[in-house]
This record gives structure tokens, sequence and C-alpha cells, in this order.
């Protein structure tokens, strides 16, 4: 009987914190707001921290998800010789969230319709909200949710655009 009594007052915080890590309202207005370059999130220009990285910039989240400790906007523009890439995130990050288990792959996979794609390992988990390729490059919105020992879980929702330059398949590598 101890057992059972203990076995489910560890069982409740685990259950409120799923509960509390993130509504479902405010990840579709993400995913939503990924075609306009997360306007709706992103707030002023974040100090950069590694000023030699060109093309990569943080702004501050107008928006928080709940349950979040942090939350930006990062927008990266690559030029490559092969291929030149645009991203826009918004990224949330969950410090008390270390694994992702059945219960928030299902929780994200009712929230957000598309694809999942089955090669995600252990510590990572993604949402093909929309995703169309061509030999010519791709274009993709996609959730993701990755987790690991030091920061826990960070969600992301990227809206990317990558097209190739010349022959090949620079964008698909």
């Amino acid at each position: 009987m101890v057992a059972t009594v203990v076995a489910t007052w560890l069982a409740v915080p685990t259950v409120a914190m799923a509960n509390e890590m993130f509504a479902c309202q405010e990840l579709k207005a993400a995913v939503s707001d990924a075609q306009k370059g997360f306007a709706a999130h992103k707030g002023a220009l974040a100090a950069p921290s590694n000023p030699a990285v060109k093309g990569w910039k943080t702004y501050q989240a107008k928006k928080t998800m709940t349950g979040a400790k942090t939350c930006s906007v990062v927008a990266v523009h690559l030029d490559e010789p092969k291929m030149q890439l645009r991203q826009t995130g918004y990224s949330c990050k969950f410090p008390a969230v270390f694994k992702i288990d059945k219960a928030l792959r299902e929780r994200l996979s009712r929230c957000v319709a598309g694809e999942v794609d089955e090669d995600s390992d252990p510590d990572e988990f993604t949402i093909w909200a929309d995703r169309v390729s061509s030999g010519e490059g791709y274009r993709a919105t996609e959730v993701t949710a990755l987790v690991n020992a030091a920061d826990g879980l960070t969600l992301w929702v990227r809206q990317s655009v990558c097209t190739n330059k010349g022959s090949g398949q620079a964008c698909e590598d």
C-alpha cells in the first residue's frame, strides 16, 4: 500500500509538468506564424553571442510558450557554393524535461498535423507540417523536439527554404 501511495505521489508532478509544458494553441499559432517569418513572435534583435558567425541573427521573443524558461527567434541565411539556405525558427527551452517519451510524441502529433519523421532518434522528434521538395531544393515547416542533459527540452518550429545551385542535391545532404 505504501508503495502504491508513493508511486501515485511521484507520478502527479510528471503529469502536471507534461500538461503545463506548452499549450497546443500556442504551438499551432507558432506553426501558422512560420510562413510570416514569425512576425508575431519576433521581438528586438538580441546582442550577438558570436559576431564571427555571419548570417545568423537571434531575436528576443514577444511570446513565450507556457512552461518555457526562454524563447527566441533565430534567423539564418547561408549562401554556400552549392546551395542557399534561409531558415527562421522559433525556439523555446523547457529545462525540466529531459526525455521525449511516448506521451510527449502523442501530444505533439495531436497538436501539429503532418508527417512524422520516422528517422528521429530517442532524443529528437520531428513532424513535417509542410514539405515540398524538387530537384531545385525544398521548402518546409517543421516542429522538432530535442533533448540533451545540459539544456533539457528545446522545442523548435522552423520554416526553411533551400535552393540548390547548379547540379547536385546539396539541400538534401
